[in-house]
């Protein structure tokens, strides 16, 4: 091309091509109209094959730039069979990019059928007019389905929400454009009348399927929301979990087949087995969204059951704490857990779930109660010292029948105090550790020996091999069940002893106070003595009646003060000063 000079034109160019039969001249006219230099034919070798193929050349002085094809001439020996299928070939090729096609023949060849090439120029004229006008045929089907007001109206009802009986409304309007052009395009070549049939219905098909896929995706959403519906309405009906999903899941899938197989339409194969894939995860996505949620839930309410029945109760048994405390909270937690966890497991059985599940969940329950009284054991121990100067108090201050002590000075003191210190004891014994099982311990008997009945010891002897309170774990007991170790029993216990010894010492003045209250009579020669350096004055008083009067008189004013302002109550302890204490807790 660069070495004819053709690159030079770019677009501007024509192209003139040639054919007829072998050896009619067609070379020789070539070069003698456009000055080119194609092969002739050697009259004296007589008729023979001399252009062979397509040759091409550029024409030399004329303008625009043109272009020569020379095509092999037809109806010759050489090719033999193969004649026909080249010559159909190269004159299409030749009508297709040749602005000019010149056909060469003889004059004598002049309405002969064969000599004057018609059935090739037949042959190539049909397909070529057949392409250009099942192409126009094609074209203008298109715009009147594009533009069809029944196609639009339904393209808009799509937008909006799903179209019942889409795809037989859609499959008839394609179908009457599609028979339109079959009667229009029916007298062309088969083959090409429907190869352009094909690429037409291509066109319509891509032209009307996002609609189709607009429809999908309304049964999508309209199958989940079914979904929704129907289950709600299974569940609010009492039935189980597993069953109600698959039920309304079969039914909402039931509905999205029977909604795309509406809306497909015959003349094309769509699938929608993926959109029905999406539906499906849909499906699967709010089903177990909903099943953790009523998991969650029946977890929650028999939580909420756990802390109902366990919190107060225990609460109360750790107030009332006794050596049976433990027992009784064991007892108390078993109670209530085989109430309560066989009635979530029951619950659980409408879900299906594997039993290594649905176990595990109860599991983590029972767990949870255990959490609750250890929690709340926790709690108390913190509160330890509290509760021991309350437990000191209540048996300190009362008696056996629960009414306050008067300290009368007939009370031992000393060993009501023991008794009372001994029940704190016992109570920080209680709380020290966490019983689940049965299993003896020897903690109240290790806090008793070593803090009731011998004295606290220095901190340089506590940290001696022989005390067993310097320790911060007990013996047998594992590190997570400990409360309160033994190091802080040591050390709480001496805090008690401190912040209680004033209500002993205040006990023991109180009894000093009644024994000087109700001991003031003299003794006798105090009596005898008085009888006789006073005889004058009693005898004064005799004779004067006014002077007994007078005094009994006084008497009575007395005796009615003292009762209105119940002085005998004020000093029944005695006469005591007592100055604020402030105790840090």
């Amino acid at each position: 091309m660069a070495t004819a000079g053709v690159a030079e034109c770019g677009l501007s160019y024509a192209v003139v091509s040639i054919m007829g039969p072998q050896s009619s001249g067609k070379s020789t006219l070539l070069n003698q109209l456009f000055g080119t230099n194609f092969r002739e034919m050697d009259a004296f070798r007589g008729r023979s094959q001399t252009t062979k193929g397509i040759w091409i050349a550029h024409c030399v002085g004329v303008e625009p730039c043109t272009v020569v094809l020379d095509l092999e001439g037809t109806d010759g020996r050489e090719r033999g069979e193969d004649d026909t299928a080249f010559e159909k070939q190269s004159a299409l090729f030749a009508l297709a990019i040749s602005d000019i096609v010149l056909i060469n023949m003889w004059c004598h060849d002049i309405g002969r059928e064969q000599a004057a090439n018609k059935p090739l120029l037949k042959t190539v004229f049909q397909v070529m007019v057949a392409t250009v006008r099942c192409d126009e045929i094609a074209n203008e089907k298109f715009g009147c389905l594009a533009s069809d007001a029944e196609w639009l109206e339904l393209e808009n009802a799509v937008q909006s929400g799903s179209v019942q009986g889409f795809g037989k409304k859609l499959g008839y309007i394609v179908d009457v454009h599609m028979q339109e052009y079959d009667k229009e395009a029916v007298y062309f070549d088969e083959a090409v009348r429907k190869a352009k049939r094909q690429v037409l219905e291509s066109r319509i098909l891509n032209l009307v399927q996002p609609a189709f896929h607009k429809v999908l995706s309304y049964l999508r959403s309209k199958a989940l929301e079914k979904l929704k519906s129907d289950l709600n309405l299974s569940l609010e009906s009492g039935k189980g979990f597993a069953a109600s999903v698959r039920e309304s899941t079969e039914s909402s899938l039931n509905e999205f087949d029977q909604g795309c197989a509406d809306a497909v339409i015959k003349q094309a194969d769509w699938d929608y087995s993926k959109m029905l894939e999406k539906v499906r995860r849909d499906i699967e996505e709010h089903a177990f969204s909903i099943c953790e949620r009523k998991l969650s839930e029946l977890t929650s309410r028999a939580k909420e059951k756990l802390r109902k029945a366990l919190v107060e109760p225990v609460e109360s048994l750790f107030d009332a704490a006794s050596q049976t405390t433990w027992e009784s909270i064991r007892n108390l937690y078993k109670r209530e857990t085989e109430v309560i966890l066989p009635e979530f497991l029951n619950t659980l059985s409408g879900f299906e779930m594997e039993s290594a599940v649905s176990e595990g969940m109860v599991l983590k329950l029972r767990d949870y109660a255990r959490s609750i009284v250890e929690n709340k054991a926790k709690e108390e121990a913190n509160k330890v010292l509290m509760h021991m100067k309350e437990r000191f108090t209540t048996v300190f201050s009362h008696d056996k029948d629960s009414m306050p002590r008067v300290w009368t000075g007939k009370e031992d003191v000393r060993a009501i105090a023991k008794d009372a210190r001994s029940a704190a004891l016992k109570l920080m014994s209680m709380l020290a550790v966490i019983r689940w099982d049965d299993k003896p311990d020897r903690i109240e008997n290790i806090l008793i020996s070593t803090l009731l009945d011998s004295p606290v010891e220095s901190k340089s002897s506590s940290a001696s091999s022989g005390d067993p309170l310097a320790s911060t774990t007990w013996e047998e007991v594992p590190a997570k069940h400990t409360l309160i170790t033994p190091a802080q029993c040591k050390s709480l216990w001496k805090q008690f002893k401190s912040e209680t010894e004033f209500t002993i010492t205040q006990a023991v003045t109180a009894q000093q106070a009644h024994r000087r209250a109700n001991g003031g009579m003299p003794p006798l020669w105090a009596m005898v003595a008085i009888a006789i350096l006073g005889f004058n004055e009693i005898m004064a008083l005799l004779r004067n009646p006014m002077y007994l009067f007078l005094l009994f008189v006084g008497y009575l004013v007395a005796k009615a003060l003292a009762v209105q302002l119940d002085i005998g109550r004020e000093f029944q302890n005695g006469m005591i000063e007592l100055n604020p204490i402030y105790v840090t807790l």
